[in-house]
């Protein structure tokens, strides 16, 4: 997807037909609803939940679960955002320190880092 239109999806219609389509129902059905709870506790309006046609959110290309598992609000705005450059930090930091991943250490197959990324 070219850089232009790369988080022009709108998030809750991409999730709603994958979680219809068959290959990966279950797993959409969740990011549908991890969607559904960012508009609703109000970190993002409806009309800012966009991305790519995967699903994901933002910049960092965070699934809506992991944004609601890991978003905190580090700009002090009242919300978790990924909107913010303050956010976004925040996000990728909690993410990488919740995952418990060891910095420093190879990631590939077969590595510690490789069996967190898995859970």
């Amino acid at each position: 997807m070219a850089a232009a239109t790369w988080a022009s999806c709108r998030l809750v219609r991409t999730l709603a037909s994958l979680a219809w389509d068959c290959r990966r129902t279950e797993l959409f059905q969740g990011e549908l609803i991890a969607a559904l709870q960012i508009v609703q506790r109000g970190d993002l309006p409806l009309r800012d939940l966009v991305g790519a046609y995967a699903g994901e959110i933002g910049q960092t290309q965070f699934l809506p679960s992991s944004y609601v598992k890991y978003g905190v609000d580090f700009d002090g705005n009242g919300t978790s955002t990924c909107a913010t450059r303050a956010g976004r930090a925040g996000l990728d930091r909690q993410s990488v320190e919740g995952q418990r991943l060891a910095s420093g250490q190879p990631y590939g197959e077969g590595t510690e880092n490789f069996q967190v990324m898995r859970e």
